[in-house]
């Protein structure tokens, strides 16, 4: 009996230390899990229910493996803003190494399709309503519009090199990390000046918006979503927005920005960062860079209803200058006013200068209404200083700043319905300084309906040395400023080059 009550005593005793080893292991770790959550002001709720079923179905297969169905994210809705209906675009992404073959089928017949960049020069095969075709890891992102219908494309993201998602950091104090899941923003915002790394794995969902103030260092990574919707209960608040911050990186994320906002915007900041990130804006501009200094961006992605990439400076931010600016080797689509790549309007800055776009495509520069727009003239490329009469604050009002050294070169233009392919004009008489060596180099408009460009000075605000050099329509070298080709008010302010 004694021997049976010791045996009954040990069994005992392994329970017990069973339950307290999977106590420590799992109770303890999910506890700090939860108090580390509430600390960064963060719920979750599971599965993502905001993206809908869309148009498209998108498979993928490796050589003689079965065929892998893609989820197709759908979070844009069409509606009218701003004189225009705004774009509703459906995206994937694919993780390719070496060579895959891309299915996608249409719900509705298929009559036209196209898929930019055009200079990829990717063989489609049309089956019935699918479209079948091969890419690999050179490939980069794509755009395939249907129908024609330019406002619904399907976007393909392609990581140039077939990186596969990044991982996480490590869990030490100071990083973020959002692992796969759908993760709400408690007040629709997260403050991440005192953060390290913001991960956001692939996978991972994050709603709401990512506010830094003062912060110095510290990157913006992963391969998620950040997420910025339609709500009356926070305000308005740009998906990032980093004011006075220097030393960051935003890379490799995808920024879906529905909100009354820019859904990037960099003001008095120095020393960014921004590579590989996907941004998209439904209403607003994409990527808005105020008053600051030392900024790449590279490989990118960036569509928006109004001004895709737009350089400015704001009353707010002390006239601190805009210069030294590189943007290369992204895709940029405006899809329904404003400008693809835009300099102005407010420009509360001591100076625009040093400033580069190269190796560029330009998707799509939209229009905002069909006749010509008078006020707020559109363009795939423009600078546009002016005065905002609108804000009725004398600080809008000044002399507008000088803008010297910007350069342009190897930019495609794929399609343009905007009033201008090029427009340099001060607006609404505003005086200034003055615009000079602006070269334009290797741009090639690729299709769509005969533009000008306009080349236009004021009495108060000159203009000089204003060059192209291979500047293409479709086949056509343009080598003057033919009416037909340009709108002009001083041509001795530019010059023209075969090469």
């Amino acid at each position: 009996m004694f021997h049976q009550i010791l045996h009954s005593v040990h069994i005992s005793k392994a329970y017990l230390f069973f339950f307290i080893f999977l106590l420590n292991i799992v109770v303890v770790p999910y506890r700090a899990l939860c108090r580390q959550e509430n600390n960064l002001n963060l719920s979750i709720r599971g599965i993502d229910t905001t993206a809908q079923a869309g148009r498209f179905t998108v498979t993928i297969q490796k050589g003689n493996h079965a065929l892998r169905l893609l989820r197709t994210y759908a979070y844009f809705k069409q509606h009218y803003y701003n004189s225009a209906i705004t774009a509703a675009p459906e995206f994937v992404f694919i993780d390719v190494v070496g060579k895959l073959k891309v299915e996608v089928e249409i719900k509705t017949p298929i009559q036209s399709f196209k898929l930019f960049p055009s200079e990829k020069k990717i063989k489609i095969a049309k089956v019935g309503n699918r479209l079948i075709f091969f890419v690999n890891n050179k490939t980069g992102d794509l755009c395939l519009e249907i129908n024609g219908d330019k406002k619904q494309p399907l976007l393909l993201f392609i990581p140039v090199g077939g990186k596969a998602p990044a991982t996480a950091p490590s869990t030490r104090p100071g990083n973020i990390i959002f692992r796969p899941g759908y993760h709400r923003l408690n007040n629709g915002m997260m403050d991440i000046s005192q953060a390290d790394t913001v991960f956001i794995a692939a996978g991972a969902v994050v709603e709401g918006a990512l506010l830094a103030n003062g912060k110095k260092g510290g990157t913006i990574c992963g391969s998620g979503i950040i997420y910025n919707p339609v709500t009356d209960s926070f305000p308005a608040y740009s998906a990032i927005s980093l004011n006075h911050c220097s030393k960051m990186a935003i890379t490799g994320i995808t920024i879906l920005q529905r909100r009354d906002n820019w859904a990037v915007r960099l003001e008095a900041c120095a020393d960014i960062n921004i590579s590989g990130c996907r941004i998209i804006s439904e209403i607003r501009d994409g990527l808005d860079i105020a008053n600051t200094q030392r900024v790449n961006v590279s490989n990118c992605f960036i569509m928006a209803h109004d001004d895709a990439i737009c350089l400015k400076g704001l009353a707010k931010l002390n006239c601190l200058p805009v210069e030294d600016i590189k943007v290369q080797h992204t895709l940029v689509a405006n899809m329904g006013g404003g400008n693809a790549i835009e300099i102005g309007y407010e420009s509360v800055t001591g100076i625009y200068q040093r400033i580069s776009f190269r190796d560029i495509v330009v998707l799509y520069s939209l229009p905002n209404e069909v006749t010509a727009e008078y006020k707020w003239p559109e363009a795939a490329l423009s600078i546009h200083p002016s005065k905002m009469l609108e804000y009725k604050d004398p600080a809008y009002m000044g002399i507008m700043p000088e803008i010297k050294n910007i350069c342009y070169r190897n930019i495609s233009i794929e399609s343009c319905m905007d009033d201008y392919y090029i427009d340099i004009s001060p607006q609404r008489g505003s005086p200034g300084t003055g615009i000079s060596n602006i070269l334009f180099k290797n741009i090639r408009v690729i299709a769509g309906p005969a533009r000008p460009s306009r080349i236009s000075k004021n009495k108060n605000y000159p203009l000089s040395n204003i060059v192209f050099r291979n500047f293409r329509f479709k086949h056509q070298r343009i080598l003057n400023m033919n009416r037909d080709n340009f709108v002009y008010s001083d041509t001795l302010a530019v010059s023209f080059f075969k090469h």
